[in-house]
């Protein structure tokens, strides 16, 4: 191998060692013009004759193996020191087959010299410039010199063309193969090919049977590589490019044995063959499959051969009866922890597969987590808050606690929304919800304000629908004027009781005046009810209409009786214009026991203001409702009249503030307080 020495102020910038005597490049005439190159044509390494055939030799060759160089001139486009390591790697590679040292030393002392030049730098060798011919060199009977072209740029890095800059350790390696006494070959593939194409830095094997021809080998085993470098010359199959075989041998000496190479169990078989546990004798391709959750032939499965037969995860080889009831798992039992699981068990109420048949009866559910399953008597196992034990949630349509009976045990309902219209007249219709599971359902109208307007009777109609689920309520209102500074002429409430799961019935029926009906007459009526074991009845009259067509005179009464299962009641009309009519609802309501009533009379005179009052409890959860039902509307003279009411609840009462107006009327009436869970939504 080379050493690389340093270079001093000395070894460059000197002439060209070139003299007129010296012989042509490579022993030749000069250039050869059916060789050089055009700017156009190929690049050349030299100028000397392209080969025909394989390797061939200049006819010389060094007398000596251990041999030095110079270097006098440097390249331009590099650093000494990269030049002198470009040198050195090509000198590296032919001494890599044959039996060559190369040692840096001063000129005077030198075999081989090397020089960077141009243009007309020696006798019959002139330079051509940039390309075309990139270098000269003289065999060894000539001095062995190498001149290279310093109008090339020239690099150190690897070149996948023949473009500047110029690969240097290519061109070098090829031109110490002629200072060496090699011709041009005729192999395209070998450094010694006359065309320069890119990079190649590693001899071909015509360049290596060229080399070895002129100087033998160190190389005893005939693979290429001389024994300093190959680490077994005894062994074709070792040496520096080798592949790795799997021979727990350095094969590529590298000085290193793979550790996939390792056989540490001595089993014979590597990591590298495929042992897939080198730290168990017993595992290794080829070897028996035990019953042990181990992968012994190492193909990538485990225990391979035995079955689990009932798909639990455990091999039938490796199965204990571990709960003791006389099953295995393999027999079929599918919880070999529990004793009281297995083929042919009960099934419990217990969301698990007792028996083993691989199904858990939909009964067993409890989907919605609420502890209790279908089989335990939830009826809804959809919502966590139904379960037999739930208290029932009243006027919601829901069986919290799975009675059967949706609402059971609720009893009576009751809503009510406000009907409030402007002075004169308007039209207004709502809607009172009621849970759709109610019976005995009992639409009401009572009336809190009415107003007369001073040229007319204030006169309203109502109609009511019962539809699914819901009540309308359609009124229009005509005449009705403001008195007294209030917000509203008419205001009412439009309410429907009806009964829902446990106790309380309802009844009711319409007395209905014509204006073909004489002045001054009575109807009456009747209707069959039952209290549906109720605790309270109530029976009120409601008006539904009052149309005065003007009379000021108009004057009505109404009676709601309750006798046994029998509801009845009568409606006194009086009037001086026979467009004048009334509709009446009479009606009888069995009030359970959430509800708590009290039905108080009033009696308003022209001009005064009467309170009406009921005690009340003041347990939190509890709904309070006053509704006003007018039953008796005395005649006056003046032609105006207000009926205002002021409800309300505090401190434990409930009480209303009834106020009348107008010359020569009274209107009386009666107050249901109702108090308890009435069901409002």
């Amino acid at each position: 191998m080379s050493r690389l020495l340093a270079l001093t102020p000395l070894l460059l910038g000197l002439l060209p060692a070139c003299s007129p005597g010296l012989p042509t490049p490579g022993g030749g005439s000069g250039s050869d013009d059916d060789d050089s190159t055009s700017e156009d044509g190929p690049i050349l390494y030299d100028d000397l004759p392209a080969g025909t055939d394989a390797y061939a030799t200049g006819g010389s060759a060094w007398d000596h193996l251990d041999l030095t160089w110079c270097l006098s001139a440097s390249a331009d486009s590099l650093e000494p020191g990269e030049v002198v390591q470009a040198i050195e790697a090509a000198m590296d590679e032919w001494a890599r087959v044959a039996p060559l040292t190369f040692t840096l030393t001063s000129c005077d002392e030198a075999d081989i010299e090397m020089l960077f030049a141009t243009g007309d730098h020696c006798p019959g060798s002139d330079f051509d410039g940039p390309s075309g011919v990139l270098a000269h060199a003289w065999h060894p009977a000539d001095g062995g010199d190498v001149h290279f072209d310093d109008d090339e740029t020239w690099t150190t890095d690897f070149r996948s063309g023949n473009g500047q800059p110029i690969d240097l350790q290519t061109v070098a390696l090829h031109e110490l193969g002629h200072s060496l006494g090699l011709d041009h070959s005729g192999t395209t593939s070998a450094v010694m090919y006359f065309q320069y194409t890119g990079s190649r830095r590693t001899l071909d094997p015509d360049d290596i049977l060229g080399i070895q021809a002129l100087y033998g080998s160190d190389d005893a085993d005939g693979d290429g590589w001389s024994d300093d470098l190959d680490c077994d010359d005894g062994d074709p199959d070792i040496h520096p490019e080798a592949t790795e075989l799997c021979n727990g041998i350095d094969d590529d000496c590298d000085e290193v044995v793979p550790a996939d190479e390792a056989d540490d169990d001595g089993d014979g078989s590597r990591v590298c063959d495929g042992d897939c546990d080198d730290g168990d004798a017993q595992v290794l391709p080829g070897a028996g499959e035990a019953c042990d959750e181990l992968d012994n032939d190492c193909d990538g499965m485990v225990d391979e051969g035995y079955i689990d037969s009932n798909g639990d995860g455990v091999l039938d080889c490796m199965e204990v009866d571990g709960d003791g009831d006389g099953w295995l798992p393999a027999e079929g039992d599918c919880d070999d922890d529990d004793g009281s699981v297995h083929p042919g068990a009960a099934e419990l109420c217990n969301g698990q597969d007792d028996n083993c048949d691989g199904q858990v009866p939909l009964g067993e559910a409890d989907s919605d987590g609420d502890g209790v399953r279908v089989c335990g008597g939830d009826c809804d196992d959809a919502d966590d808050e139904v379960a037999p034990g739930l208290p029932e949630v009243c006027f919601d349509e829901t069986d919290q606690d799975c009675s059967g009976v949706p609402d059971g045990g609720c009893g009576t309902f009751v809503d009510a929304e406000w009907i409030r219209l402007g002075p004169n007249h308007g039209s207004y219709t709502t809607y009172v919800d009621f849970p759709s599971n109610a019976t005995n359902v009992v639409p009401l109208l009572a009336v809190h304000t009415a107003m007369e307007h001073p040229d007319d009777q204030c006169e309203w109609t109502t109609s009511t629908q019962v539809l699914t689920g819901m009540v309308r309520f359609d009124l229009d209102l005509e005449h009705c004027g403001v008195t007294n500074g209030a917000p509203w002429a008419f205001e009412a409430q439009a309410v429907v009781f009806a009964r829902v799961g446990g106790s309380g019935g309802a009844a009711f029926f319409d007395l209905d005046t014509t204006p073909s009906l004489p002045s001054n007459h009575t109807l009456t009526g009747s209707t069959s009810y039952s209290s549906g074991g109720a605790p309270t009845t109530v029976a009120v009259c409601s008006m539904l209409t009052a149309d005065g067509q003007g009379d000021v005179d108009m004057a009505w009464a109404c009676d709601a009786t309750r006798s046994g299962s029998t509801l009845s009641g009568s409606a006194y009309e009086n009037h001086g214009n026979s467009n004048s009519y009334v509709q009446t609802r009479i009606a009888a309501l069995g009030l359970a026991s959430n509800v708590s009533a009290s039905l108080q009379p009033f009696d308003c005179n022209s001009g005064s203001t009467v309170t009406v009052g009921h005690g009340t409890s003041t347990a939190s959860g509890q709904d309070h409702l006053a509704l006003i039902f007018p039953n008796d509307w005395e005649t006056g003279t003046n032609d105006h009249f207000s009926l205002e009411s002021d409800c309300g609840w505090s401190g434990g009462l409930n009480e209303c503030e009834i106020s009348c107006w107008g010359s020569g009327w009274s209107i009386g009436g009666e107050v249901l307080f109702l108090d308890g869970a009435l069901g409002w939504r």
